[in-house]
């Protein structure tokens, strides 16, 4: 009956979770890892959204209600997203209490194409899953992850993408995800509007570009296979560019319905990017309202760092590429950044944590690193002040003086004149607070020596 059970909760759990990353999890020894253990489901942003209730077996004080909404490589000390280059097979991870685990991952796959299409019934459309490419770019957030599905869903319906966000916010990265994922040999044409200006030569370069795509697009590249224009920063596109795009674009929604010799549709793909909303630069008079509207039918907003919803899980997958191993942060740092602003989004957020692990220790990084390695805005408002005589109005941080002090002291191996020019207190002043808050000098085990006859 038991066994019974267990199949039949497998079976209720891959239906409701059948668009997710299903990840088998079982106790190392056992038998059978295929079909026994428990479940956990992934979603594109590597969130936990689902686990079967014989997860507590596997893994020592966690229900599936607790792993629910948590980061699957905080749980697990693995990127989900790695998992989907290994799937059908299994990784063996120590899990916490030093028990190890075993994980199979197991992808949605497509249904087989049917030989009579049966009508949809009505209702909202079944999500797909996102490939790898577009789930690194959603790591941590929901939002993104939307985004990116909403992208790639405008793009092959519409053949038009215009994508709006702050700068860093993976807007290039984005449309190269997307062309390589969809039509990884369609040749592409890249224009950056911002290097034009209002000269004839200048628009007459914009007008051999399109031509030349539109050259391209008659030659045989596959089938289903068109070529795309990307116009990077259009909202810096000067006026007589912004009439040439305008009237190429109106050719495009003339040929809307017409197709070639193979019945394929015959328009290029346009994909426009900008780092400041489109309608305030026709609100301002520098772009044309005619061309605001063709652009933006198919319009997506990549959200900014500080508006997802986990960036401390985006930092932990930064610095995983950047150091190749696994990283930690300290409950302060994590703090910090969800609190940072990072005006320069993942770019500013990529090289504040490369600078802060050149100094962090043991591939942890605390809040004393990401202090000392600010790139953008200064960290005061997420980094307390060392304390001084006065005692401050706002109430003390969970980040005291002491956590401060024994953290330069870590970066610092234990070098209390470094450790008191990092913090600009004195040698002196270090050491009256090393024996107020009791902090002593951890022992290191010395190893024997032989003696020698």
């Amino acid at each position: 009956m038991a066994k019974t059970a267990h199949r039949i909760q497998r079976n209720l759990f891959e239906k409701e979770f059948n668009d997710a990353m299903l990840v088998t999890v079982s106790r190392v020894g056992r038998d059978h890892v295929l079909s026994e253990d428990a479940l956990v489901a992934v979603n594109e942003a590597g969130m936990i959204i689902g686990a079967t209730s014989t997860v507590s077996a596997c893994l020592e004080g966690a229900n599936a209600a607790s792993l629910r909404g948590q980061a699957f490589e905080a749980i697990f000390h693995v990127d989900s997203n790695r998992l989907v280059n290994v799937p059908e097979r299994v990784v063996s991870i120590p899990a916490n209490h030093g028990a190890a685990v075993n994980l199979t991952v197991a992808v949605p796959k497509t249904a087989a194409p049917q030989r009579v299409p049966k009508p949809l019934p009505p209702g909202p459309a079944r999500k797909r899953r996102l490939p790898p490419s577009l789930q690194q770019l959603a790591t941590g957030s929901h939002s993104m992850a939307a985004a990116c599905r909403r992208a790639r869903t405008m793009l092959e319906d519409t053949a038009m993408l215009h994508l709006e966000g702050e700068t860093g916010t993976g807007k290039s990265a984005l449309v190269a995800a997307l062309l390589q994922t969809d039509a990884p040999d369609a040749p592409v044409f890249d224009l950056d509007c911002a290097t034009l200006g209002e000269s004839d030569a200048d628009t007459d370069h914009l007008r051999r570009v399109i031509e030349q795509a539109r050259v391209v697009s008659r030659m045989s590249y596959g089938k289903g296979v068109r070529a795309t224009l990307v116009f990077d920063n259009v909202d810096e596109l000067p006026g007589a560019s912004q009439a040439e795009l305008r009237r190429f674009l109106n050719e495009q929604e003339e040929h809307l319905h017409q197709t070639d010799d193979h019945g394929h549709d015959s328009r290029l793909r346009v994909v426009s990017t900008s780092r400041k909303p489109l309608i305030d630069a026709v609100n301002a008079g520098h772009f044309r309202d005619d061309l605001f509207y063709l652009l933006t039918g198919s319009k997506v907003f990549l959200p900014p760092v500080r508006r997802r919803e986990h960036p401390e899980v985006l930092a932990q997958a930064l610095c995983a590429q950047l150091t190749g191993c696994n990283v930690t942060f300290s409950a302060e740092a994590k703090d910090a950044l969800c609190r940072l602003p990072f005006h320069g989004n993942v770019r500013e957020m990529r090289g504040a944590l490369q600078n802060a692990l050149a100094t962090a220790q043991d591939n942890r990084i605390n809040l004393l690193d990401l202090q000392q390695a600010s790139v953008g805005a200064p960290l005061a408002s997420a980094i307390p002040k060392p304390v001084c005589a006065i005692v401050p109005a706002s109430p003390v941080t969970p980040y005291d003086e002491r956590s401060m002090i024994l953290d330069a002291l870590a970066n610092s191996r234990w070098n209390v004149s470094e450790a008191a020019r990092v913090l600009g207190m004195g040698r002196a002043t270090i050491n009256r607070k090393l024996k107020m808050y009791e902090i002593r000098r951890p022992t290191l085990s010395r190893p024997a020596h032989r003696r020698v006859n």
